[in-house]
């Protein structure tokens, strides 16, 4: 099955590149999709590989995770200042319509839902089960301001923005067309 997913990203890189040599070595692909599948899995559990994997190829929620996950792949192996980076990012952002900063620590069960203008800026730090929406940011205010640190199971419906380096409590779930710009306590802490 990742002989398939290996082809795919060959595809895009040299559909996208032409004429360029990037190395996306295949065991950074194998673990990318296993970390993609895993994410996919986190909700619902009973998901099949061939499901998302045609969900991967078909440029489906699947996709920015996978390219995501592969930019962590790199970043691991080669540091920061690879120039397979910007590549990766580049087809994200192509392919994909949206922005995931590969500086990002982000948990088992990532969702992106119809990813289309959604970006999830620099060094953030994001728990399990994270589900964003169209149109939704998780961003700076300031140039080289620190990322938020978000919680396990926190939904950023469409078009919503978490903003500076704030912490959002497990199980926050931001309304469509909100703006967060301060800590917001888990709904157990609060009802407490």
């Amino acid at each position: 099955m990742s002989s398939q997913i290996r082809a795919f990203v060959r595809f895009l890189m040299a559909k996208a590149f032409q004429g360029e040599s990037y190395e996306i070595k295949p065991v950074w692909i194998d673990r990318a999709l296993a970390a993609t599948l895993a994410d996919a899995r986190y909700s619902v559990r009973e998901r099949g590989d061939e499901n998302i994997i045609a969900e991967i190829v078909a440029n489906g929620n699947s996709l920015p995770v996978f390219f995501y996950r592969l930019g962590r792949e790199i970043r691991e192996a080669e540091g920061a200042d690879s120039p397979t980076l910007p590549v990766v990012h580049g087809l994200m952002r192509e392919v994909c319509s949206c922005e995931i900063y590969f500086s990002n620590v982000i948990g088992v069960g990532l969702q992106v839902i119809h990813g289309l203008g959604t970006v999830i800026g620099s060094r953030n730090t994001i728990g399990r089960g994270f589900r964003i929406y169209q149109g939704s940011t998780v961003g700076h205010r300031t140039v080289g301001e620190g990322g938020a640190t978000i919680g396990n199971d926190v939904i950023l419906y469409a078009n919503a923005s978490i903003l500076g380096p704030i912490t959002i409590g497990d199980g926050v779930i931001v309304r469509a067309q909100t703006i967060v710009t301060a800590d917001v306590d888990s709904p157990e802490k609060s009802s407490s």
